[in-house]
């Protein structure tokens, strides 16, 4: 395949996504329980990628954060103070070992992230609609070729974020793996 050709698709996939990511932000600006009582409407993008990061996991510490968020300890922990003073995370002594301190989502916020989950799922389970059975296997498929691609350190912990997420929306079949969603061609 040519470089131009390879481009070309990559340009394609690319605004894909990103079609996809605003459709789901703007379903999810709609919600007006989310943007009103949550407080998360007046957080800056690195602030909103901290609540990402640490809804997905439950609960870090500064330095897990820090990796997640591709910053330094010190810039993470100045971000954590201000959104513990906004009521977003709570800060929390470890109980393995005191001397570490966890940051986790304030019950207040938890409810919210819920529902903006929720609404992007609705999104996405439309999109699934629209395209039928047969593409949404074909879409699993290519998803979990996309992520045998990615190396460990783009997947940066996400294997065992996307089992606690699974495992938090009750799924039945909590796979070992990502790859494994959505069976696949045996399936």
């Amino acid at each position: 395949m040519s470089n131009d050709e390879t481009m070309e698709q990559a340009r394609f996939i690319f605004s894909s996504v990103v079609m996809m990511r605003d459709l789901m932000f703007r379903a999810q600006r709609k919600s007006a329980w989310f943007a009103k009582r949550s407080g998360l409407e007046s957080l800056t993008l690195p602030q909103m990628h901290a609540v990402f990061a640490v809804q997905a996991r439950g609960e870090v510490t500064i330095s897990q954060l820090a990796e997640a968020l591709d910053v330094s300890p010190p810039s993470v922990s100045v971000m954590v103070d201000r959104l513990v003073e906004k009521g977003i995370f709570q800060r929390r002594h470890c109980e393995e070992d005191r001397r570490k301190v966890m940051v986790c989502m304030s019950p207040k916020i938890d409810g919210a992230m819920q529902e903006f989950e929720e609404t992007g799922l609705v999104v996405f389970a439309d999109i699934v609609d629209k395209i039928g059975p047969e593409t949404t296997r074909k879409w699993i498929e290519v998803f979990g070729e996309i992520r045998k691609a990615m190396n460990k350190d783009d997947l940066v912990g996400w294997e065992s974020i996307f089992r606690t997420q699974m495992k938090r929306r009750g799924s039945k079949a909590v796979p070992e793996s990502m790859h494994e969603v959505g069976g696949g061609k045996d399936s």
